[in-house]
């Protein structure tokens, strides 16, 4: 539970989807073709969606703007049932 997470924890997932948030708009901003794009949101989406399924959605005091962003992006860039889920 989101209660119980400890500062190392969220550490690491700061780490994690600052990584993330990369690989989200890497691509985009150098016009990398759609199908790459398309197979790195949806690498980037199991990962997200592990991490919300297990601490909800993590503020960005906890993690960083940086990290909180990565979040962002990802389930902007996703299907909207993923969208409407975590929005």
């Amino acid at each position: 539970p989101a209660d119980k997470v400890s500062q190392k924890d969220y550490d690491y997932l700061r780490g994690v989807l600052e990584e993330v948030l990369e690989t989200d708009q890497e691509p985009r901003l150098t016009g990398a073709p759609w199908p790459e794009i398309l197979k790195q949101d949806s690498i980037n989406l199991e990962i997200v969606v592990t991490i919300l399924e297990e601490y909800g959605w993590i503020d960005s005091s906890k993690i960083g703007s940086k990290a909180a962003s990565g979040i962002f992006f990802v389930i902007q860039h996703a299907d909207l049932e993923y969208q409407e889920k975590y929005y």
